[in-house]
């Protein structure tokens, strides 16, 4: 989609333009420039590191975590797969292993393919613009969170990056998440984060009112672990 908006064609065999969505990437047979070269310099800011393909990649690691099943992972893993064919041929880059390319479900890749972009830790970037490990230093406590904690929260996002920060600085560290789905092996999630608390709204208010009011559990969840973590005895 960003490759297209700038000018870029995606091309099936009988040189329509592909439509929008991850499956017709299964039909991509050609990829043609744009008249005009992009000319702007790019830093893409990535909040992970996995690459844009195989067990890591952005189908396996990611397309569950928004409500798809096995088959639905399988034919996006194969478009991606084509993409990364297409672009090597087409474009003249390999993109199919580099760091960060699964990246906002392969966005990582594109923009290294399609725009020059450098990939870089997105985390580190937002640390340094916004000073968080001083910050983080002099605070009483830190409040991050995400809407899923997985594997993938200890893998660049900034839920897992923020709770180094804080083990760093003795700064207690609460989790407040949607949901906690973390292999046995890495529970509890206190442990794995290396927090003071992570609690998940699923957890506390079950899954039907957790994507109901999603807006009131989470203020309600955030008030309840401040209640009991920091509030004086």
């Amino acid at each position: 989609g960003a490759a297209q908006a700038a000018g870029w064609r995606l091309l099936d065999a009988r040189g329509r333009d592909l439509a929008p969505g991850g499956a017709s990437l299964r039909s991509l047979a050609r990829i043609e420039p744009p008249p005009e070269p992009w000319s702007a310099r790019v830093a893409a800011a990535c909040d992970v590191s996995n690459p844009l393909l195989g067990q890591r990649g952005a189908a396996r690691a990611f397309a569950p975590q928004k409500g798809a099943g096995p088959g639905e992972v399988g034919v996006l893993e194969d478009g991606l797969a084509v993409l990364a064919e297409r672009i090597s041929a087409d474009v003249g880059i390999d993109v199919s292993s580099i760091a960060h390319g699964g990246a906002g479900g392969g966005l990582g890749a594109g923009l290294a393919a399609f725009f020059g972009a450098r990939l870089e830790p997105g985390f580190d970037r937002m640390e340094r613009v916004t000073a968080l490990e001083r910050r983080i230093g002099w605070a009483d406590a830190v409040l991050t969170g995400e809407g899923r904690v997985d594997e993938t929260s200890l893998d660049g996002k900034v839920t897992g990056a923020v709770a180094r920060l804080c083990a760093g600085a003795a700064t207690p560290c609460l989790v407040v998440a949607g949901d906690v789905a973390l292999p046995a092996p890495l529970l509890p999630a206190e442990r794995a984060l290396g927090v003071s608390a992570a609690v998940s709204l699923v957890d506390r208010r079950g899954r039907k009112e957790s994507f109901g009011e999603t807006a009131a559990c989470a203020r309600s969840v955030t008030a309840d672990l401040v209640r009991e973590r920091l509030a004086p005895r």
